[in-house]
């Protein structure tokens, strides 16, 4: 399958209307365009403007290609508190499974191994659903709650893929 993948389209709107723009192309130029994957590397430890992720996976589903989030991860403060990453994880899922995507990946499996630490210069980012020994994190209990939530009013469901031409 062959799949795009861009990084920090929630964040930038200019970045987001580009991308669907090429998308568009792209399928109405019969090029095989499978998916689109959101890299969301959530660096300032917020959650996305609320309907920014179900609108961008939405523009892009109503073009017929699969979406997923393939490298999600929110920091913690340098306060240690883990609530804006909490809201962040979990508005990014619910967004994202009420719009339609196919998965969501995390980038990285425990906060033992993840590039941030280095790329932030500090220690203890912690933006993974496990801790470093194994144990679930407080952004894994909101991922999990986020996936079994009933369906927002309104959610967004769009058309399912155009047939190839």
């Amino acid at each position: 399958t062959l799949w795009l993948n861009e990084s920090n389209v929630e964040r930038d709107r200019g970045k987001a209307d580009a991308l669907v723009h090429l998308v568009a192309q792209l399928v109405d130029a019969g090029v095989p365009v499978d998916g689109v994957g959101l890299q969301m590397h959530l660096l300032s430890g917020r959650a996305t403007r609320p309907g920014v992720v179900a609108s961008l996976v939405g523009r892009l589903r109503a073009l017929g290609v699969e979406v997923a989030v393939t490298e999600l991860d929110v920091p913690r403060p340098r306060s240690g508190s883990t609530a804006r990453q909490v809201a962040a994880y979990r508005r990014v899922v619910q967004e994202c499974r009420e719009a339609g995507c196919d998965e969501i990946t995390t980038w990285g499996v425990d906060n033992g191994h993840t590039w941030l630490d280095r790329e932030l210069g500090r220690r203890a980012t912690d933006p993974l659903l496990f801790a470093a020994d194994g144990r679930t994190t407080p952004a894994l209990r909101a991922v999990r709650s986020a996936l079994v939530a009933p369906a927002l009013p309104g959610a967004l469901r769009t058309a399912t893929r155009r047939p190839r031409r």
